[in-house]
């Protein structure tokens, strides 16, 4: 069931067995072949502010409010199975819906084009990227959101 939450700005974090992670850019990330920076799990201390955008009442914008207005959207990998989500110049932007997870207090957080849900994947050597994946059998295969008010973007 979609979520409707209010237009501001937000700190997106998931648990994991090493503990709490954000969605962010870490410091010196460089511009990748699409021309987008790649959104990954970070510690909080290089979380990314995302300002959360309503557009019809039930699709929001994400836009990183440190890092000059960047959207998120996502592209595919040539080299693993499904998509990443990153950070792209103000023009181009995905829309996302969110809807409630497991726990009540926490999110789900999918494309409406294609039903392809925030996950985390990778980080043996990185950190994790922020990848979409399809919600699989008994609800498994994505993680649940904590998505956290920092305040208003006015």
């Amino acid at each position: 069931m979609p979520v409707t939450l209010p237009s501001g700005l937000y700190k997106i974090s998931t648990e994991t067995p090493n503990g709490k992670i954000y969605a962010g850019i870490p410091p010196g990330s460089s511009v990748d072949s699409t021309g987008g920076f790649p959104v990954v799990a970070v510690p909080e201390s290089s979380a990314s502010v995302i300002e959360l955008r309503n557009i019809d009442g039930l699709k929001y914008e994400f836009r990183l409010w440190h890092h000059g207005g960047l959207s998120l959207g996502f592209k595919s990998n040539q080299f693993e199975q499904g998509n990443e989500v990153i950070a792209l110049p103000n023009h181009e932007f995905s829309e996302w819906i969110i809807t409630s997870g497991r726990n009540t207090e926490k999110y789900r957080i999918f494309t409406p084009q294609s039903k392809l849900y925030w996950t985390t994947a990778g980080g043996s050597n990185a950190a994790p990227v922020i990848a979409l994946r399809e919600l699989g059998p008994n609800e498994s295969g994505i993680n649940d959101w904590d998505i956290e008010f920092q305040g208003n973007s006015d």
